[in-house]
């Protein structure tokens, strides 16, 4: 969807954002094709992330913290990724480090999310594949 300049208009519950990791299968020899010109590749694409805009803060399917989000005029969830990211990457190796990180940087960016800060915590732990 366009606006009528051309610009891209955003929607609510549409994809913003993904992160994907491509993985080469070596290890499949019933896949090598050893008599073919060039010789068959296996290569995985997983998607680890979806990010879709948010509903609107008063739509009913809408959690608090989405609400939350709204109010601070954080349109996904991956906008709020991107203002966390530099405060809690660097300890994104252990669940404790993150979740004193992700209180602290909330505490002081964005107090309006303290309440939710343990659905931040979960969100943020899958992000970065700490929890399966």
């Amino acid at each position: 969807m366009y606006d009528s300049d051309g610009n891209p208009v955003l929607e609510p519950g549409k994809v913003d954002a993904y992160r994907f990791m491509t993985f080469y299968l070596d290890a499949l020899r019933q896949a090598q094709q050893s008599d073919r010109k060039p010789p068959c590749w296996r290569i995985l694409h997983r998607v680890t992330f979806v990010s879709r805009l948010l509903p609107a803060a008063t739509a009913p399917t809408a959690t608090p913290v989405e609400a939350a989000m709204k109010t601070l005029d954080i349109a996904s969830y991956d906008e709020l990724i991107s203002r966390l990211d530099p405060y809690v990457l660097p300890v994104a190796i252990s669940l404790p480090a993150l979740t004193d990180a992700t209180n602290k940087a909330l505490a002081a960016h964005l107090p309006a999310l303290v309440p939710h800060a343990q659905a931040i915590v979960t969100l943020l732990a899958l992000y970065y594949g700490m929890v399966s």
